[in-house]
């Protein structure tokens, strides 16, 4: 059924780049898992189906480890120019949530059988009134606890948007040319070309017609995270005081190949806080918030704990010299999934340094340092892993859930 093929990188990955490793490879090579050798974790194996074209997946492979040897290479080099800032860090060690859980086996057969989730064509799905339930009761609950705990010291902004981004901002963040390959783009027909796609599309018994001569250039992209937003409203602003706002949106990330019921999807739901201010008050606002959420996590009954991430969504390496960033960017608490004795990530935090108070120009009190950083929690992945943890039996679910989710 699969083939294989077997590569060596030019020396070992650390456990933080084995993640980002796994995940970029199978977004750009045509493969449908890879495996890399624990002991010299260098050498790796390729599977791919065995109706493949052997030689354009080995194509694929090289040209794709040739860029990631070569951008380990530039990484290496431009490390001693970055302007790393080492500010104090959470107790990770601490922040877990070890609960009971009742279930071990994969509840996605079942969830499709009872039709919680409904299968749509192109990788899409459906929910119905259980799924919505949880997902409702989920980001409420997460809400309140935040705001009650944090609203006695700062205002927090309710803020909303749409989930279309200008094309000037994203040139703004460079991001099209740095980390592009998740991004969904909104377009729409040419005025002159309507009628003639019409009549094509006729002709195809009403399929889309594929010819790229009938759109306009995009000139939005679909948001892959929605705090971005925030830092664009906040252009040109000085503020007078430090900012926490809270908004929810939907989250857009082109990776087709790796969806997966609610463990991955294209369109998404985040429920997030932002903190713009002094480095201090970011700061402990991201330690405060994973306190709560480790805390939300035990009330909820969901397992999991804290751990350092390389990933961050909104610099890479070459952006990272320009600016004063923290040495540890990204934090992130991921959820167990007994069945596979592994784990996701529910949610991320991220420290952004003055990434975007100096891209944006906004500042505080005229400051020069104003730093931001923002927390993502993830509505359907957390539903996933209490589903994952708990099974469809509500009699299992820890009471509070139980009691509550439906109100």
């Amino acid at each position: 059924m699969f083939k294989t093929l077997e590569k060596s990188l030019d020396r070992p990955l650390s456990d933080l780049e084995l993640k980002k490793f796994k995940h970029t490879i199978l977004n750009n090579v045509d493969i449908v898992k890879v495996h890399i050798d624990p002991v010299t974790k260098k050498r790796l194996t390729a599977y791919f189906v065995f109706n493949k074209n052997e030689e354009v997946i080995k194509n694929q492979l090289n040209s794709f480890l040739n860029k990631w040897n070569e951008d380990l290479s530039k990484k290496e080099n431009s490390k001693n120019n970055v302007n790393l800032i080492n500010v104090n860090e959470p107790p990770i060690q601490k922040l877990n949530s070890c609960c009971s859980n009742s279930n071990n086996s994969n509840i996605s057969n079942e969830l499709l059988e009872k039709k919680w989730i409904t299968i749509l064509k192109g990788r899409d799905i459906g929910y119905t009134e259980e799924i919505v339930s949880l997902l409702n009761f989920f980001d409420k609950s997460y809400q309140d606890l935040v705001i009650s705990e944090m609203s006695d010291s700062h205002k927090i902004n309710k803020v909303g948007f749409s989930s279309l981004i200008p094309k000037y901002y994203m040139e703004k963040l460079g991001y099209f040319s740095n980390s592009p390959e998740h991004l969904f783009f909104a377009s729409h027909l040419s005025l002159d070309s309507i009628e003639k796609f019409t009549e094509e599309s006729k002709a195809l018994g009403g399929h889309l017609p594929q010819e790229e001569v009938f759109f306009e250039s995009p000139e939005y992209v679909l948001q892959s995270a929605p705090c971005f937003k925030v830092y664009f409203s906040l252009e040109d602003e000085i503020l007078n005081e430090n900012k926490i706002f809270n908004l929810k949106g939907h989250c857009f990330r082109n990776e087709i190949k790796n969806t997966y019921l609610l463990e991955r999807l294209l369109n998404f739901t985040q429920r997030e806080f932002v903190f713009i201010g002094s480095p201090e008050f970011v700061v402990e606002g991201r330690d405060k918030s994973l306190e709560l959420t480790i805390e939300w996590m035990r009330k909820m009954g969901i397992s999991g704990r804290c751990e350092l991430a390389n990933d961050p969504f909104f610099i890479n390496d070459d952006q990272k010299q320009k600016f004063n960033i923290p040495s540890k960017i990204k934090y992130e608490v991921r959820a167990d999934i007994p069945y596979k004795d592994d784990s996701i990530s529910i949610a991320s935090f991220d420290t952004h340094g003055d990434f975007f108070s100096r891209t944006f120009n906004f500042k505080l009190d005229n400051s020069e340092n104003t730093w931001s950083g923002c927390i993502g929690l993830g509505i359907e992945r957390c539903v996933w892993s209490f589903l994952q943890q708990y099974g469809l039996d509500k009699e299992k679910w820890p009471t509070y859930v139980r009691q509550n989710y439906n109100k």
